[in-house]
């Protein structure tokens, strides 16, 4: 196909990273506190996309299957890319980009702006990283890998748990300026076990609001920590990550109160927090394997 064929109509709509909208099946977006994840789908490449150099940092694309190829036009040539499952680019966002996309699309792109660069290097105990290094069709399986679990527990229509999305993003994070940044590492915390009341502080403040869970940054603030540190020790104090022993607090209180209590199902969501009574329900079919209504009858009999 020729370049001139492929062009879009210069009236279409396009995404903020150039995609046509209307040739997308799939267009989905999770926010982290550093990192914006979009989910972007099609049977067939979306075209070419065209997009200006906005703001300082930068874009990343995983590629979640394979097929996919692209050409990249620069001033001056352009050149061809094969992306294979689990290939990634990463590249300024200050740049112009242009591009003929072709074969299947099956992208989750992140967005990172300078500041973000710079608290996700802090997280990750580096220091003086001032740069990404600029890759295209390149294998990155962990990344690829974290990518996966953060849209495989975000089903469209339903509230996804922060604390997941923070730490997922962390990780990520970490990842990327270890293996692309051009910081160097320092001390940083050593590996520690939570005293019994930074423990119960934590516990305490995810329990506090059900359904409003703080972010973790905010509970690692609470114990003057970074959010790669706090969720370690957090993990090596209990046995859990934060967000695994949330889901799991906010499990056993529910089950007290349909034990103990006369408060009715949705009652029950809305003290736990939960974002509704199929929630409830998809929660305890995986977890105890049954209905709240019939675990209910069950431990009542």
């Amino acid at each position: 196909m020729t370049h001139s064929a492929m062009e879009a109509s210069p009236h279409a709509l396009r995404d903020p990273f150039g995609c046509q909208v209307d040739k997308l099946q799939e267009d989905r977006q999770i926010s982290s506190p550093h990192i914006r994840f979009f989910r972007k789908a099609a049977d067939k490449g979306p075209g070419q996309v065209v997009s200006a150099g906005g703001n300082e940092g930068y874009l990343l694309g995983v590629s979640l299957s394979a097929g996919h190829q692209r050409k990249i036009f620069r001033e001056h040539h352009a050149t061809i890319h094969d992306f294979e499952r689990d290939a990634i680019y990463l590249r300024a966002a200050s740049e112009d980009y242009k591009a003929d996309l072709a074969g299947s699309f099956n992208f989750v792109l992140m967005e990172i702006t300078r500041h973000d660069l710079e608290a996700i290097a802090d997280q990750a105990d580096l220091q003086d990283v001032s740069a990404l290094s600029i890759v295209t069709a390149e294998p990155d399986a962990m990344l690829a890998s974290l990518v996966r679990s953060l849209f495989a527990a975000h089903p469209a229509s339903n509230k996804l748990n922060e604390l997941f999305v923070d730490q997922i993003a962390c990780g990520i994070g970490v990842h990327l300026v270890n293996r692309y940044g051009n910081g160097r590492k320092f001390g940083g915390h050593p590996e520690l076990l939570l005293s019994v009341s930074q423990e119960n502080l934590i516990k305490d403040a995810m329990l506090q609001q059900l359904g409003r869970v703080p972010s973790i940054d905010e509970l690692a603030g609470l114990l003057g920590m970074g959010a790669a540190t706090f969720i370690r020790a957090f993990r090596k104090s209990t046995g859990m990550t934060p967000s695994a022993w949330y889901e799991q607090a906010r499990l056993d209180i529910a089950c007290a109160l349909l034990r103990r209590s006369s408060m009715d199902i949705d009652e029950i969501v809305i003290a736990c927090g939960y974002s509704g009574r199929s929630h409830l329900r998809r929660i305890f079919e995986f977890k105890l394997g049954v209905t709240p209504e019939a675990w209910r009858s069950s431990v009542l009999c």
